[in-house]
């Protein structure tokens, strides 16, 4: 079935016209008129297999994995996507009530206090790690000290389910 699009244009159009015309001055007017058909086809192609690649790939993270591997990291293939440790929420005052409880934990015992990113109730759902050199050639300074990938959020965006929020980190070594 893939065959069927590679197709030679002149060949067939020689192939489809009478033998008693087949000429050479008749056959050089006939490439004259298919040539403007020639990178119509080409671009044809090459747009059937951006979206048969597109097509291949899901949501899945193995997939994205490849596609950022494929277009941003060719030779390493070292980005990664890793979930998110997430943590239950722990109650300690609404912003309403204005009384904080005080927690007294066992002695030598550290209190976390976790951002909001961290907890189930909200945040990001997976990380994106990325490796220095693709870090470097990707960024856009969005404003002083303040980056944002948009080549890479862009493929993101487009294969990663609705739902799904996620972060763009750099990855050291």
């Amino acid at each position: 079935m893939s065959q069927i699009y590679n197709t030679d244009i002149e060949k067939l159009a020689v192939l489809l016209t009478p033998t008693f015309l087949r000429k050479e001055r008749f056959l050089a007017w006939l490439r004259c008129l298919l040539s403007p058909i020639k990178p119509i086809q080409e671009r044809f192609l090459s747009e059937r297999a951006e979206d048969l690649y597109k097509l291949e790939h899901t949501a899945q993270v193995c997939s994205i994995e490849k596609v950022l591997n494929d277009r941003f990291d060719v030779s390493g293939r070292r980005i990664r996507i890793v979930d998110v440790d997430r943590k239950e929420p722990f109650y300690i005052y609404s912003e309403a009530e204005r009384t904080p409880k005080f927690i007294n934990p066992a002695p030598n015992t550290n209190i976390y206090l976790y951002s909001e990113g961290v907890s189930k109730k909200g945040g990001v759902d997976f990380l994106i790690e990325i490796p220095l050199e693709v870090w470097n050639n990707e960024k856009t300074e969005v404003d002083f000290g303040e980056y944002r990938f948009y080549a890479i959020e862009a493929v993101v965006d487009y294969y990663k389910l609705a739902s799904k929020k996620y972060k763009i980190i750099l990855k050291n070594g």
